[in-house]
Formats: C-alpha cells, sequence, structure tokens
C-alpha cells in the first residue's frame, strides 16, 4: 500500500456557504476519501511595542485603521475579516511579496485622519505582513497584527490513523499530523 501523503487543495466552488471555496483540505492520498477540511480561525492580536511585537488580546482597539497586505487572494482576506467583524477604513491590497507603495499609504492614512476628525489611526497587517510595516518610514503609528490559524472542520482522527500507522509517509507533503490531534 502507499504511505499516506497529504495534498493541500481547494474546496470547489459548488461548496455549501458554511465551508468556503478555497477552504484548505488535507488528503490521505493512499485513500482520497479521507479527508479534513480547514477553516481560518483567529488565535489573537499582536502590537508593535519598541521594535518587537508583544500579544496583546482577544481583538484590536476600536480605532480608525488601515489594512496592509500583500496575501494572495485579498478578497479571501477580506472576507475572513468581515467574519470577524473587523472593518478597516482602508484596505490597501498589494501584490503578493510586491514593495508597498508608502505614498499611497500615507495619503489614505491622511485621509482617515481627516474622516476621523484628526483621530490617529492604527495600521492592521496579516502575521505575514506585520514584520514589514516595521518597514515603513516616518510612520510613528500604532501597529496591530492578526495572529490566524487553520482549525479542522471536520474530525482528524481518520487521517491522524493513517499517519501513526504508516509514520514514514506521515511527513510528506509539509504534513504536521502532531498539530492535529
Amino acid at each position: 500500500a502507499a504511505p499516506p501523503c497529504t495534498s493541500a487543495r481547494s474546496v470547489g466552488r459548488n461548496a455549501t456557504a458554511s465551508h468556503r471555496p478555497s477552504a484548505p483540505v488535507m488528503v490521505d492520498c493512499s485513500s482520497p476519501s479521507t479527508t479534513i477540511r480547514f477553516r481560518r480561525v483567529v488565535e489573537g492580536w499582536s502590537v508593535l511595542r519598541e521594535g518587537r511585537y508583544t500579544t496583546a488580546g482577544p481583538e484590536p482597539p476600536a480605532r480608525p485603521a488601515i489594512f496592509l497586505s500583500s496575501v494572495g487572494a485579498a478578497e479571501r482576506l477580506e472576507r475572513f475579516l468581515a467574519s470577524i467583524s473587523v472593518r478597516p477604513k482602508v484596505h490597501l491590497a498589494f501584490l503578493d511579496h510586491a514593495p508597498w507603495d508608502t505614498p499611497a499609504i500615507a495619503d489614505s492614512l491622511e485621509a482617515i485622519r481627516e474622516s476621523a476628525g484628526g483621530a490617529e489611526p492604527i495600521i492592521m497587517a496579516t502575521d505575514k505582513d506585520g514584520p514589514r510595516t516595521a518597514e515603513l518610514p516616518n510612520l510613528d503609528l500604532e501597529t496591530w497584527m492578526l495572529r490566524s490559524g487553520l482549525a479542522p472542520i471536520d474530525d482528524p482522527a481518520p487521517l491522524l490513523a493513517a499517519f501513526r500507522a504508516n509514520p514514514e509517509g506521515a511527513g510528506r507533503g509539509g504534513a504536521r499530523p502532531d498539530r492535529l490531534g
């Protein structure tokens, strides 16, 4: 029998409303019927203080915000933010791994200040992009980083059993069965 491996793919466009399209899944390649779907969850927020991110709590302060990202699917990020009731005044979505347009960021921050009666906005970013905020020149603003992860939608026990039955194949495809059960 072929050793178990994992395959990351997206749930098809005909997925039910409770399981968004493009939800990550893990598949036991030796038994494709053994599948685990995942959903993105908030692990917490961190705030940048004195050049270091420290855990800050379950949600950011209720202040005007700009959200900066350079992820592959900005629309998916926006759906996730809406699902957790995070509604920044502006979301500047740059291409994945692209340089950030500092003048566009500065212009957006100024527009937020004007619309908020001069209130200082905060910067928000994903855990992938949070460290990049320190590279922004002349921005002495509070910066919040959204830490997120994946939680299984389906029971991981069948896939974990396949991994435990054949530990040599468990690491293929970047699998981390130790983080599922």
